[in-house]
């Protein structure tokens, strides 16, 4: 779905990873005068819980979210490949690999800049994406 919607000039793109991510990425849609597609992976919603506060609050677009400082190796993914980031990141800790891992959050704007910072520090990057091998968000990264 992402593929197909990159495009699109106007059309932004949010890929919540949790809850908290979910309503305040839906919130900035709706005050938002652009399209706007929240794509929510399905597995999400039986794996992923969390706490959302009662009042309205927004996630601004193009703003990623360090989700864990690192020193040896950016990782970005979105969605639900975040989740299996997170799962392998512990044990990649215990072997010595410290991962910087980043949530764009949005892939429509994407925050170049922060993933840019991020890799001239560690010096390596892995890019992680369930898409078509091109197309996707992390395509556009590879180039």
């Amino acid at each position: 779905m992402a593929d197909l919607c990159h495009g699109n000039c106007r059309l932004k793109i949010a890929m919540p990873l949790n809850p908290y991510d979910a309503k305040g990425l839906l919130f900035s849609a709706v005050k938002n005068e652009n399209h706007v597609i929240l794509i929510e992976h399905k597995l999400l919603y039986k794996k992923v819980k969390g706490p959302v506060p009662e009042e309205m609050y927004q996630i601004e677009f193009g703003k990623a979210n360090i989700v864990k400082q690192g020193k040896d190796i950016t990782v970005v993914a979105a969605s639900y490949m975040m989740q299996k980031v997170l799962g392998i990141s512990d044990q990649l800790q215990q072997g010595s690999i410290d991962m910087e891992i980043i949530d764009p959050r949005t892939i429509k704007p994407l925050n170049l800049g922060t993933i840019i910072t991020s890799v001239k520090k560690t010096g390596r990057a892995a890019l992680v994406e369930e898409a078509c091998c091109t197309g996707g968000f992390i395509s556009f990264l590879n180039n």
